[in-house]
């Protein structure tokens, strides 16, 4: 497979896997309720939270592809450590919350650790 296909389907599976888990954490900030009683199994969630677990699971299926395509020692790494300061930067911006000093030291070391890896 080409280089920058590889890159381009890395892109992907880390917007799908990002946008999955905010769009299911959004879901559940209105709810999601897990009932069993009776031996009745009652589960209700909203369209986001729906639409969430398709696109991480989506996600997954893209990352098997992944890992049959690239090295393991640069695959979990790289999409482990951009996948976290995408998931900050988007929780703060759709889901409103917080970035402290901590979380911008930690972007900035994982940032550091995804460059040397990608060289």
């Amino acid at each position: 497979m080409e280089s920058t296909m590889k890159y381009i389907y890395i892109s992907i599976y880390l917007l799908i896997s990002t946008f999955g888990l905010i769009l299911f954490k959004l879901g559940a900030n209105y709810g999601i309720n897990l009932i069993f009683e009776n031996k009745t199994f009652n589960l209700t969630m909203n369209l986001f939270s729906v639409v969430g677990i398709l696109l991480y699971l989506i996600s997954f299926i893209l990352y098997l592809f992944l890992i049959s395509h690239f090295n393991l020692s640069y695959l979990i790494p790289f999409t482990t450590g951009i996948a976290q300061v995408l998931i900050v930067f988007f929780a703060s911006v759709i889901l409103k919350e917080n970035i402290t000093i901590f979380h911008i030291l930690g972007i900035t070391m994982i940032i550091i650790g995804v460059l040397f890896i990608n060289n």
